[in-house]
C-alpha cells in the first residue's frame, strides 16, 4: 500500500480522524489487499495495510493507531540521526527503521496468509503454488576492457576519472557506487555542461564486453529473452545495438512509456527481445511468462526488492517450462559488491596518513 501520508494512503484509509471518516477502507465490509512484497524493506507500510484492512482497531497502541507518529514511536526502532538549533531551540531528528519487536506486528493481525512458491504454506498448496521447476540460475563473469579497469580504478580511489577531456566526478560514496556500476556496463560518455554538470550517456559504439557477450549470445540462440539492467541509458544502448545486429528489441523503460505496453504485446513475434528497466518492469507486470523463459541481468538493482520482484517476471504462474536465468558479472567483483582488498587496503592507508600527518 501507498506510504503514510502519501495522496493514495489518504483516499484509501485517511490520515487524520476527519479524513478516515469517508475513507475507502470504511465504505465495504470487506477488504482484501494482496502483494508480493507488502512491507519491503519499509516497516511502516504496515501502519497503511492496517489503516486499510482494520480501520476499526484505531485506538491508541492498536495496530491501525490513529495517529501515524505514536504508531511509529511504539512500534519502530529509532536512531537519532543530529541534532539542529531551530530558531534557538534544540530539535533532535530521529529516524525510524523496522518493527522494535520483530514479529509483533504480524503476530497482533487478524489475519494473514503467506503464500509460497515451491514450499508448503497452507492446506491449498503442500508444495507451493507453482508446479514448474525451480529456475536454472547461471553465473557468466566477463572481463572488462582495459580502459573500464583504469577508469574504475580511478573512481574508487580518487572519486573521480577522466573520459577523454572530461572528468566524471562522484562525491559521495553512494553516487561512485552508481558511477562504478555504469562503468562496468560500458565505456560511458560525459558531456560538461555550461553550469558544471555533467551528462552521462553512452554512444551506440561504446566499448562493452558485457553487450559483445549479449550480442553473442543472441546470435546462437532463437530463444525470445527477457535483458534486465538498472541503467535507462544502457537500455536504450542495448536496444538500439541488437537492432542493429538484425536482432529485433525494444526498451521497457519509465523513457518509452508512451510505446512500451503495445510493444509489449509483440513480444514473441514482432520482437525477439525485451530490454527492460528494472524499476519500470519489476512490480504490477503479467505476461512475460507466456512468452519468455529466459531472461539475461546486465545488472541488479540497488533495491533488492526489486530484484526479488523482477525475478518473478518470468518465474511465476502461466510459465510452462524451465526458466533459464543469466546473470552477468564483472571480473573485478564490482557487480556483486565486492571492491578489491587491494583498493581497500590502499584507502585505510591514505585516511591514517590523514590522520597521522603532522601539523
Amino acid at each position: 500500500l501507498m506510504a503514510p501520508g502519501s495522496k493514495g494512503q489518504r483516499k484509501l484509509s485517511g490520515l487524520t480522524y476527519s479524513e478516515s471518516q469517508g475513507a475507502l477502507a470504511t465504505r465495504f465490509d470487506g477488504r482484501l489487499s494482496l502483494s508480493g512484497t507488502a512491507l519491503r524493506n519499509k516497516f511502516e507500510l504496515a501502519w497503511s495495510q492496517s489503516r486499510f484492512l482494520w480501520p476499526e482497531r484505531d485506538e491508541p497502541g492498536d495496530i491501525a493507531d490513529l495517529n501515524f507518529m505514536r504508531w511509529q514511536m511504539r512500534r519502530m526502532t529509532s536512531t537519532e540521526i543530529y541534532t539542529k538549533d531551530k530558531f534557538g531551540d534544540v530539535e533532535t531528528i530521529r529516524q525510524y527503521v523496522g518493527e522494535s519487536v520483530p514479529g509483533r506486528w504480524i503476530s497482533e493481525v487478524p489475519l494473514a496468509i503467506t503464500h509460497y512458491k515451491r514450499r508448503e504454506c497452507c492446506e491449498f498448496h503442500p508444495n507451493g503454488f507453482l508446479n514448474s521447476e525451480e529456475p536454472t540460475v547461471l553465473h557468466e563473469t566477463i572481463t572488462l576492457a582495459p580502459a573500464q579497469k583504469r577508469a574504475i580504478s580511478d573512481m574508487e580511489t580518487m572519486m573521480v576519472t577522466y573520459l577523454g577531456e572530461n572528468p566524471l566526478v562522484a562525491d559521495i560514496p553512494l553516487m561512485k557506487a552508481q558511477r562504478i556500476r555504469q562503468l562496468t556496463l560500458g565505456v560511458p560518455t560525459v558531456t560538461l555542461n555550461e553550469d558544471d554538470s555533467m551528462d552521462v550517456a553512452f554512444a551506440p559504439d561504446c566499448v562493452s564486453p558485457y553487450l559483445d557477450w549479449v550480442e553473442s549470445f543472441l546470435q546462437e540462440s532463437d530463444e525470445t529473452v527477457v535483458v534486465y539492467t538498472d541503467s535507462q541509458k544502457f537500455a536504450e544502448v542495448t536496444a538500439a545495438r541488437l537492432n542493429a545486429a538484425g536482432i529485433s528489441a525494444f526498451e521497457y523503460s519509465g523513457a518509452t512509456r508512451k510505446t512500451r505496453d503495445a510493444d509489449a504485446t509483440q513480444l514473441g513475434t514482432k520482437y525477439r527481445v525485451v530490454v527492460a528497466v528494472l524499476q519500470a518492469i519489476a512490480e504490477g507486470y503479467d505476461g512475460l511468462q507466456k512468452v519468455s523463459k529466459t531472461e539475461i541481468w546486465l545488472n541488479e538493482s540497488l533495491d533488492g526488492t526489486v530484484n526479488t520482484q523482477a525475478a518473478g517476471r518470468l518465474d511465476r504462474i502461466g510459465q510452462t517450462g524451465q526458466v533459464l536465468s543469466i546473470h552477468l558479472h564483472d571480473d573485478l567483483g564490482l557487480s556483486e559488491g565486492r571492491f578489491s582488498e587491494a583498493v581497500e587496503r590502499r584507502l585505510q592507508l591514505n585516511r591514517s596518513l590523514r590522520v597521522a600527518k603532522p601539523e
